[in-house]
Order: structure tokens, then C-alpha cells, then sequence
């Protein structure tokens, strides 16, 4: 994958190139003959969340499936072995860090150890707004290095960043949030996962790999918001959190939405966090 984005520009007179998203909560039910369910856009979801969910829920128990879908779901081998599935995504993520990144890359073998750290970090940590000195600091790397360390990860869908939404140079400055780039991969390198880490996780996955393939120079569909937690397509406001979330944050805010966990069915602006796994 690294290797098809490094060449892209030389390809792109030639082949179209198509970037094939993790499985969604929907692929998944698909997947593993849970029930077979048609996708909506962020405007419909938004705009008819509770038909749509009681129609869902009337076919199946979306949240106990959704909760199977977050820690073994996300890639079509747990078809293979659900028992099995850790093992075998660890066995990815050491391919594509022992393998496959020093092959297309300038990083040497010898520091795949503190990139495992970095992965670690982010596996356990809440969502990580990073101060890159000084995490460069806490794996022994320098600035640059672990700026291009972020950016080979992103590329092989390792970790996901979202920039705050912003004017002039800050648009190319580093990252304002590292997430891990889906709830499997935080799971697969340890138990010890922070709760709003997964909810937020799970969105952005979403979110982003719902617009991977619409052309963009920049991608801005999903930043954070200086309000709420993201902002969607410049227009929509969303907090994240449990079933007990508050509007008090966004409350003032026009087009906000609460995005609760551990709900069936929402109501008014706050809608099941589930939803969000029927983009694609």
C-alpha cells in the first residue's frame, strides 16, 4: 500500500487508483450473515436516524454486534477463525512494520522497536494530541524522523491523523490528533483501551474511509472542532460519547449533534454511534 501511494503520481496518467476501506459495521453483518442492509449518507443518517435504527434493530441487536464488530471485525479473515483473529492481526502489523515499511522506505530495521512504541502509545492511550518533541523524546527518535514515521503509518493504515480545523501555514503543520487506525488494531496490541479512545476511533475510521475514494487536493472532510469533537464536511458538529452525553458543549452550536455509545435508538440530535457503520 506504501508503496502503490509513493508511486501514485507516476500512475495516476495511467490507472485510477481505488483505496479499499476496513470492513464497516454494515460490511461486517454482511460479512457474517447477521443480515444484509443498504448504506446512507451522513445527511440521511442524520436527518432520519430513528427510523433508520429502529428498522435495523428491528432485524437484529445492533449493539451486540457492534460491540463483536469493534474488537474482532474489521478485516475479512475473522470469517477465517474468531479465535484465531488476534493472532493473525498481529501478524500484519508486524508485516507491514518488519516488512513492508523498511522495504519502501529509508527506515532502518533497527528502529521498528520504537515505532512499536509509538503504536503502543496510541493504542492506550486517550485520543493523542501530540506534542511532537516531546514524544520523539519518549522513543528516541528526533522531530523529522518521527514526523515521517506518522506519515508511513497513516499510509499503510496503521494510525489515522485529524488536523483542527485551521487557515494558512497550520494547514501543514503536524497533526492535531493520532488515533489508531481502527478499534481491531487497538485491541489486537492490548486490553487496556481507553473507552472514549474506541468511540472516537470508531468515527473517524468511518468517517474517513467513507470519503476515500472523492477526489480532494486536501483531505478536510473530517476535522476537529474548536465546539464539539469533529466537524463534518465544513457543516456538521458532533460530541462523542456515552449514553448519558450532554448537549452542554454544542448546545449554542447550529448543525451539532450528540453521537452517543450503548444506545438502540436516539432521538432529537443524538443519534446511536452504531449509525455511523452504515456509510459504506
Amino acid at each position: 500500500m506504501i508503496q502503490v501511494q509513493k508511486s501514485g503520481a507516476d500512475l495516476s496518467r495511467r490507472v485510477r487508483l481505488y483505496r479499499l476501506a476496513n470492513l464497516s459495521f454494515r460490511e461486517y453483518l454482511d460479512f457474517t450473515n447477521k443480515g444484509v442492509f443498504k448504506t446512507y449518507t451522513i445527511d440521511e443518517i442524520l436527518k432520519n436516524h430513528i427510523f433508520i435504527a429502529k428498522e435495523i434493530s428491528s432485524s437484529i441487536k445492533p449493539i451486540v454486534h457492534f460491540k463483536s464488530y469493534l474488537d474482532a471485525g474489521t478485516y475479512p479473515f475473522v470469517l477465517d477463525s474468531k479465535s484465531g483473529y488476534t493472532h493473525l492481526l498481529l501478524g500484519v502489523i508486524n508485516q507491514i512494520l518488519e516488512v513492508d515499511m523498511p522495504y519502501v522506505t529509508n527506515i532502518n530495521y533497527n528502529q521498528i522497536d520504537k515505532i512499536k512504541k509509538l503504536i503502543y502509545l496510541l493504542s492506550t492511550s486517550a485520543p493523542l494530541k501530540p506534542n511532537i518533541s516531546k514524544l520523539a523524546l519518549a522513543i528516541d527518535v528526533s522531530r523529522p524522523t518521527l514526523i515521517e514515521y506518522i506519515y508511513y503509518l497513516e499510509l499503510g493504515s496503521l494510525i489515522n491523523s485529524v488536523n483542527q480545523k485551521a487557515r494558512g501555514y497550520r494547514v501543514i503543520s503536524k497533526p492535531d490528533k493520532l488515533y489508531m487506525y481502527n478499534t481491531n488494531l487497538m485491541k489486537a496490541i492490548s486490553n487496556n483501551i481507553d473507552k472514549g479512545t474506541q468511540r472516537e476511533t470508531f468515527f473517524v475510521n468511518q468517517i474517513k474511509s467513507s470519503f476515500y475514494n472523492i477526489d480532494r487536493l486536501l483531505d478536510d472532510n473530517l476535522l476537529l472542532s474548536g465546539s464539539g469533537d469533529f466537524l463534518v464536511n465544513n457543516q456538521y458538529t458532533f460530541e462523542i460519547g456515552g449514553k448519558n452525553k450532554s448537549y452542554e458543549q454544542i448546545k449554542d452550536i447550529e448543525n451539532s449533534f450528540v453521537i452517543a455509545d450503548d444506545i438502540e435508538v436516539g432521538f432529537g440530535n443524538k443519534i446511536p454511534l452504531w449509525l455511523f457503520g452504515f456509510l459504506y
